[in-house]
C-alpha cells in the first residue's frame, strides 16, 4: 500500500505533463477530413449548427439547421460537378442533393420532405470560406 501511494504522485505528474486532464491550448481539435476543402466546408457547417459528417470520399452528408438532409459530393472541377449533378444543384464544384431518401429522420417518410430555402447559400458561403 505504501509503495503505491509512493507511485501515484509520479503517475499523476506524468500525466499532467502529457497535457491529460482538460485545458485549451486554442488549437482547432475539429476532425479533418478528406482534404483541406472538404474540411473547411464541414467545419463551417458545424458552426452553422448544422448536423453534418463525412460522407462517402470527398462527401458530406446530413441535416440542416433546418431540418433538409443533404449529400454534397466534390468533384476537382466545376465542369465535372455539371456532369454528375443528376437530379442534384452544382455549387462551384460540388453537387448538394436535398431530402435524401437514405437519410431521412427515423420514422419518417417521402412525405415528411423539407423544402430547402437557405441551405444552398450556407454551402456556397461554406465553400468559397474554405478555398480562402
Amino acid at each position: 500500500m505504501t509503495r503505491l501511494l509512493a507511485i501515484a504522485p509520479l503517475a499523476l505528474a506524468s500525466l499532467v505533463l502529457a497535457g491529460c486532464g482538460g485545458g485549451s491550448s486554442g488549437s482547432d481539435n475539429r476532425p479533418k477530413v478528406g482534404g483541406q476543402l472538404v474540411g473547411g466546408v464541414l467545419n463551417c457547417l458545424y458552426d452553422d449548427n448544422w448536423l453534418a459528417q463525412p460522407g462517402e470520399a470527398d462527401q458530406i452528408i446530413g441535416t440542416s439547421d433546418g431540418g433538409v438532409t443533404f449529400a454534397l459530393t466534390f468533384y476537382p472541377t466545376p465542369e465535372d460537378a455539371k456532369k454528375k449533378k443528376g437530379k442534384g444543384e452544382v455549387i462551384d464544384n460540388a453537387v448538394v442533393e436535398y431530402n435524401v431518401s437514405a437519410f431521412q429522420q427515423a420514422g419518417g417518410n417521402a412525405s415528411d420532405k423539407v423544402t430547402p430555402t437557405t441551405e444552398s447559400a450556407t454551402i456556397k458561403k461554406c465553400i468559397d470560406q474554405a478555398n480562402s
